[in-house]
């Protein structure tokens, strides 16, 4: 880029020596064109205009509009701007120890995540000083070279803690250099030289507060206001009454048992409460902030209650309890000693008599409840085994229905085919009586010629001389003819009638299952 063959100017009004093959590139790139036109509208705001030498025809920081008096010189902060951004955090810190090696020891400094992606940060951040009077030597552009450790692009993962962990560890006097990043590490790979332009700046930068003498919020200020007024369970009767270093070293004493521990953790939680209201140390915690007074709950109630929670654990062990009984009984607990019980050993007795009975009553629920649950398992399974049944009763009745059904077909099947063998057998009878009738009447056709000689006698001679007498011929008369067929025909209706009674009878029987 140095080579510029033309000049182009941004919306800012920054001043870029940039040649048409590296206007190219900067399309192609464009993370590195967005890092620009981020630090454009960073410098817009926070530097001073400055010209330098050889770097500045690179990349100038002239910003019109800015501070015509120069920057205050008891300013401590300073615009760090790497000519390649902040690539990764280990970069980062890199800059931030070559910044404290010149400059001494920093007070603070922030890294920005960039606006339009948030897994990059923004090409610039500030640093402050502990001391302005370092920073004088930095009357323009100001450029150091820093070495950057030469990271693997394609690590899984990304950087590590193992990439920064040289530059978070403290920084001695009579340190190698090596522990700085500064010379080889892990070998071959050696570390890189970065361009970094350092820039006083006119603004007052705002970092977080880490100090504990921070402002509280209102939110804060409002609970310290209802627990001081609360005043806790116990009395502070304690010397301190602020959160110092008496307390801080009380709270480094390990107390022997739970019952101090819980008086300390109370007396230090409402000195730090009142330390955030800034009230003073005469105040009593039974004195609310309305001048109302506070029930008086005396130390030996709180002690009391945790007294009867580790006799309680010691008794019962603490073995499968619920957490609504461990609930109630912490509440039972921690409540004062002379609503509970009275002093001696007979009113302990009767408080372990009385928890106990409690946990009766609570195992007496839960097999009440369990034997619910069984009745109502074993009422489900009874509806489940009728149902059953019900359904194989069904079953069977139809298998029952199909097999009469097959049973009364295959009867009326051997009745319709009797019933056409004796049909059949009644016709051919019909027709051989009609051929006998047929072959009578022709017979009495051929004897009887005439009426005179059906009725005369007539004797011939014979060969051999013997008399033949050929008397009348009987022929049986119509009217007899008629008889017997009037006798064989009621025969035959007879005979159809017994067999169709026989046939119901039959039937009968097969459907109500007399026959099988």
């Amino acid at each position: 880029m140095a080579l510029a063959l033309g000049r182009i100017r941004t919306c800012h009004g920054l001043r870029f020596s940039i040649s048409k093959h590296s206007i190219i590139q900067l399309h192609q790139i464009r993370p590195i064109h967005k890092s620009l036109s981020l630090f454009d509208r960073a410098a817009t705001e926070h530097v001073t205009p400055t010209t330098v030498g050889d770097y500045a025809s690179t990349l100038d920081f002239g910003v019109p509009g800015a501070p015509k008096g120069g920057v205050d010189p008891s300013s401590p902060y300073l615009l760090v701007r790497p000519w390649l951004g902040v690539q990764t955090m280990a970069h980062a810190f890199a800059i931030v120890r070559e910044v404290e090696k010149r400059f001494g020891p920093l007070k603070d400094f922030r890294f920005v995540r960039d606006l339009d992606s948030k897994l990059q940060y923004q090409p610039y951040f500030f640093v402050e000083v502990e001391s302005p009077e370092v920073l004088k030597e930095i009357v323009d552009n100001y450029v150091i070279e820093v070495p950057i450790p030469q990271l693997d692009p394609f690590k899984p993962g990304g950087v590590g803690l193992s990439d920064i962990q040289p530059y978070l560890l403290p920084r001695h006097e009579n340190a190698p250099e090596g522990a700085s990043g500064q010379k080889d590490r892990q070998g071959s790979r050696r570390d890189e030289v970065m361009h970094v332009a350092l820039v006083r700046s006119a603004i007052k930068r705002t970092f977080v507060d880490r100090h504990r003498d921070v402002i509280p919020r209102p939110s804060q200020k409002n609970f310290a206001q209802a627990f001081v007024s609360w005043g806790g369970f116990a009395n502070n009767n304690s010397s301190s009454s602020s959160f110092s270093s008496d307390s801080a070293a009380a709270v480094s004493k390990v107390p022997k048992t739970r019952t101090e521990a819980a008086a300390r953790s109370m007396a230090l939680a409402l000195d730090r409460n009142r330390a955030i209201l800034n009230i003073p140390l005469s105040h009593s915690p039974t004195t609310p902030l309305n001048g109302e007074p506070t029930p008086d709950v005396a130390i030996s109630d709180i002690l009391a209650g945790l007294s009867r929670t580790e006799a309680l654990d010691a008794i019962m062990g603490r073995v499968h309890i619920s957490p609504e009984q461990e609930v109630a009984e912490s509440a039972t607990s921690l409540a004062p000693a002379s609503e509970v019980v009275k002093e001696g050993v007979e009113e302990e007795d009767s408080e372990r008599e009385r928890l106990l009975q409690k946990l009766a009553a609570h195992k007496a629920r839960i097999a009440a409840s369990e034997a619910a649950e069984a009745a109502a398992r074993k009422l489900a399974l009874e509806e489940a085994a009728r149902a059953k049944r019900e359904a194989k009763e069904v079953r069977e009745a139809e298998h029952a229905k199909a097999r009469e059904a097959a049973k009364m077909k295959k009867m009326e099947r051997a009745e319709k085919a009797e019933r056409t063998k004796e049909e059949a057998d009644r016709a051919a009878a019909e027709r051989k009586e009609k051929a006998e009738r047929a072959r009578a009447r022709e017979a009495r056709k051929l004897k009887v010629t005439s009426p005179e000689r059906a009725h005369a006698g007539v004797t011939r001679a014979t060969p051999d001389g013997v008399k033949e007498e050929r008397g009348r011929a009987e022929v049986a008369e119509p009217e007899e003819l008629e008889r017997v067929d009037q006798r064989k025909e009621k025969e035959t209706k007879e005979h159809e009638k017994k067999r169709q009674e026989t046939f119901k009878h039959r039937l009968l029987g097969w459907a109500t299952g007399q026959w099988r």
